[in-house]
């Protein structure tokens, strides 16, 4: 009696499978494909759930042990880019992995946000043609590996009346924050549309003048570059580390070993995975559908005197809003889009946070407190 319940309920549980996995049938073939080519369970795994008694079941099984061990594959593939392989912080607080359904038998993998992880480095005390060197590659990390942009650029979008309202008031040449208060109060609408009194005007005015005028050489520089092709900015990279190279102070930083490291990534990238830089592309090749994009979650900082009030108040706008954040990804098995994507996104991580170890280092702060 207990065998015969055992087994109606095996058929019972193989046709609830079966109906699940009929509907997302080309969604769960890339995801055994990116199982199988990273590693995650042997060839012969997936040939004996073919032949098992019950094969809905058992590659049910697989799917889940795929979707299971992701998460440590990518934190594998994360450490490998460190600058010191250990202390790590996780970055799975940052994203969590979940399946959504899709037309076609299709699926997505989705990178849903789970929190705002800021990447802070300190490049004002380095000479400037390495902090430059630096900048520049962080944003052919965001671009090319995992999506990550700077908290100056969203900034830029967000504050665009800010902007243009500081513009203005500057174009008056007036002598100081009385005058400009003054000339605010008695002369222009302003306050109709900005809730200021005299000590918030002259907070606002600090901040909006340290974003226009940085005091950095460096990012006075670096924001001046023109828009260069991703392979001519590869090679400016290599040519600044290049000249360089001769000052044995800079040679001992970390920054230097970082910049190394990311420079052979980026290489890599660039000669095994050409598709993944052209325009209107996700980092590997994939459209991106739906959902905000990853990068607004992960922004790189400079410490910028007015970074502090703009998060405070972005990023509790976007977290009151509810919208939902993340990186949607087609389930392609015909190519092996999906796997290369995650791994350039592990990568990216680790660069990222091999990024904030050599700013922690140079600093003299403990890698146990990123």
């Amino acid at each position: 009696m207990r065998d015969l319940s055992g087994r109606t309920f095996a058929r019972l549980q193989e046709q609830a499978y079966a109906g699940w996995l009929t509907g997302r049938r080309v969604g769960v073939a890339a995801l055994l494909r990116v199982g199988l080519e990273s590693g995650l369970y042997p060839a012969t795994a997936l040939t004996a759930a073919f032949a098992a008694p019950t094969p809905q079941t058992a590659l049910y099984r697989l799917l889940e042990q795929t979707l299971t061990a992701l998460p440590d594959w990518l934190d594998a593939l994360a450490r490998r880019a460190l600058l010191e392989p250990t202390p790590m912080p996780s970055w799975q607080p940052f994203v969590a992995l979940r399946l959504d359904d899709g037309p076609d038998e299709a699926l997505f993998l989705v990178l849903a946000v789970q929190s705002v992880w800021m990447h802070t480095v300190h490049l004002d005390g380095l000479p400037p043609r390495l902090a430059i060197a630096i900048a520049e590659t962080l944003a052919l990390i965001g671009e090319q590996l995992t999506p990550a942009c700077f908290l100056r650029d969203l900034a830029g979008c967000w504050l665009d009346e800010d902007h243009t309202t500081y513009a203005a008031l500057r174009d008056q040449h007036l002598p100081d924050d009385a005058a400009r208060w003054a000339y605010v109060h008695d002369q222009t609408d302003w306050l109709n549309w900005f809730d200021w009194d005299e000590a918030s005007f002259a907070d606002w005015w600090a901040r909006m003048d340290a974003y226009d005028q940085p005091q950095a050489i460096w990012l006075r520089r670096w924001l001046r570059r023109p828009w260069r092709p991703t392979d001519v900015r590869l090679r400016g990279i290599i040519r600044r580390r290049w000249r360089l190279r001769h000052q044995a102070a800079l040679r001992r930083l970390p920054w230097w070993r970082w910049l190394r490291q990311a420079i052979r990534v980026l290489r890599w990238t660039r000669r095994h995975a050409p598709h993944r830089t052209r325009p209107g592309m996700s980092p590997a090749g994939l459209e991106e559908d739906g959902g905000t994009s990853l990068e607004m979650a992960q922004a790189l900082s400079f410490d910028e005197p007015w970074e502090p009030t703009f998060c405070e108040d972005y990023y509790t706008t976007w977290l009151e809003s509810g919208e939902d954040c993340g990186w949607r990804l087609p389930c392609d098995p015909t190519t092996n889009a999906l796997g290369a994507t995650l791994q350039a996104f592990a990568t990216g991580q680790g660069l990222l946070i091999g990024a904030c170890q050599a700013d922690a280092l140079t600093q003299g702060r403990d890698l146990a407190h990123l």
